[in-house]
Protein backbone atom coordinates (compact mmCIF):
# COMPACT_ATOMS: atom_id res chain seq x y z
CA UNK A 1 0.00 0.00 0.00
CA UNK A 2 1.04 3.56 -0.59
CA UNK A 3 3.12 4.97 2.28
CA UNK A 4 2.70 1.61 4.07
CA UNK A 5 -0.61 2.70 5.63
CA UNK A 6 -3.22 4.14 3.27
CA UNK A 7 -4.23 3.91 -0.39
CA UNK A 8 -7.03 5.64 -2.29
CA UNK A 9 -8.78 4.25 -5.36
CA UNK A 10 -10.05 4.71 -8.00
CA UNK A 11 -8.26 7.91 -8.83
CA UNK A 12 -9.68 9.81 -10.68
CA UNK A 13 -13.27 9.06 -9.74
CA UNK A 14 -16.73 10.35 -10.62
CA UNK A 15 -18.80 8.71 -7.88
CA UNK A 16 -16.94 7.02 -5.02
CA UNK A 17 -13.43 6.68 -3.67
CA UNK A 18 -12.25 4.02 -1.27
CA UNK A 19 -9.71 4.71 1.46
CA UNK A 20 -8.02 1.46 2.43
CA UNK A 21 -5.71 1.14 5.42
CA UNK A 22 -3.34 -1.39 6.93
CA UNK A 23 -3.68 0.26 10.34
CA UNK A 24 -6.47 1.03 12.79
CA UNK A 25 -4.90 4.37 13.78
CA UNK A 26 -6.84 6.59 11.36
CA UNK A 27 -10.17 7.75 12.77
CA UNK A 28 -11.27 10.56 10.44
CA UNK A 29 -10.55 11.77 6.91
CA UNK A 30 -10.96 15.48 6.23
CA UNK A 31 -11.36 16.48 2.58
CA UNK A 32 -10.19 19.92 1.39
CA UNK A 33 -10.48 21.63 -1.98
CA UNK A 34 -7.38 23.17 -3.57
CA UNK A 35 -8.05 26.52 -1.89
CA UNK A 36 -7.82 24.81 1.52
CA UNK A 37 -11.55 24.98 2.28
CA UNK A 38 -12.86 22.02 4.30
CA UNK A 39 -15.36 20.17 2.10
CA UNK A 40 -16.33 17.34 4.43
CA UNK A 41 -15.11 15.08 7.22
CA UNK A 42 -15.68 11.34 7.24
CA UNK A 43 -15.42 8.79 10.02
CA UNK A 44 -13.18 5.94 8.90
CA UNK A 45 -14.72 2.50 9.31
CA UNK A 46 -12.23 -0.20 10.09
CA UNK A 47 -9.72 -0.56 7.27
CA UNK A 48 -11.97 0.03 4.28
CA UNK A 49 -14.09 3.20 3.89
CA UNK A 50 -16.07 4.27 0.83
CA UNK A 51 -16.63 8.01 0.34
CA UNK A 52 -19.33 9.41 -1.97
CA UNK A 53 -17.78 12.14 -4.13
CA UNK A 54 -20.59 12.29 -6.70
CA UNK A 55 -21.70 15.74 -5.47
CA UNK A 56 -18.16 17.17 -5.62
CA UNK A 57 -17.21 19.52 -8.42
CA UNK A 58 -14.58 18.34 -10.90
CA UNK A 59 -11.08 19.01 -9.66
CA UNK A 60 -8.30 18.12 -7.26
CA UNK A 61 -8.99 17.41 -3.59
CA UNK A 62 -6.65 16.75 -0.67
CA UNK A 63 -7.52 14.55 2.26
CA UNK A 64 -5.88 14.22 5.65
CA UNK A 65 -6.29 11.19 7.90
CA UNK A 66 -6.20 12.02 11.61
CA UNK A 67 -6.11 9.94 14.77
CA UNK A 68 -8.31 10.29 17.87
CA UNK A 69 -6.09 13.16 19.10
CA UNK A 70 -6.55 15.03 15.80
CA UNK A 71 -2.89 14.47 14.85
CA UNK A 72 -2.46 14.10 11.08
CA UNK A 73 -1.21 10.63 10.14
CA UNK A 74 -1.34 10.81 6.36
CA UNK A 75 -2.23 13.19 3.53
CA UNK A 76 -2.92 12.45 -0.11
CA UNK A 77 -4.91 13.76 -3.05
CA UNK A 78 -7.53 12.54 -5.48
CA UNK A 79 -9.25 13.87 -8.58
CA UNK A 80 -12.94 14.07 -9.32
CA UNK A 81 -13.61 13.84 -13.05
CA UNK A 82 -17.11 13.41 -14.48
Amino acid sequence: MADGSFVTYPNPSANFITIKSTTDKGKTASVFDVSGRLVNTYKLNDRHTTVDVSEYENGLYIYAVSDEHNATLYTSKFNVAK
